[in-house]
């Protein structure tokens, strides 16, 4: 049972369950991080985010690249940003 508090993680993780098979997961249970803000970059094709990491509760603003599915952290640290804008080159 889900406590108000964690209810959208439990909707989440069953929707993973149901997912349709054009769907993937990008950042998988090792890295969880909670995304409060995203961006799509067509020019460089990945997607920008912030957000909080669960296993060191690091705030973080990260990419992942949809070419080589790498998944890189930028930044870390103990203060959340406020948003997160990108702009194509």
């Amino acid at each position: 049972m889900c406590s108000s508090q964690a209810a959208r993680w439990c909707s989440h993780r069953a929707s993973l369950s149901r997912r349709r098979p054009s769907e993937r997961e990008l950042i998988g249970p090792d890295n969880e991080i909670e995304i409060y803000h995203l961006n799509y970059v067509a020019d460089g094709n990945k997607i920008l985010f912030d957000g909080l990491r669960f296993s060191d509760n690091q705030y973080v603003i990260g990419e992942y690249d949809l070419t080589t599915n790498q998944l890189s952290v930028v930044s870390a640290g103990s203060t959340k940003w406020a948003g997160l804008q990108s702009f194509g080159s």
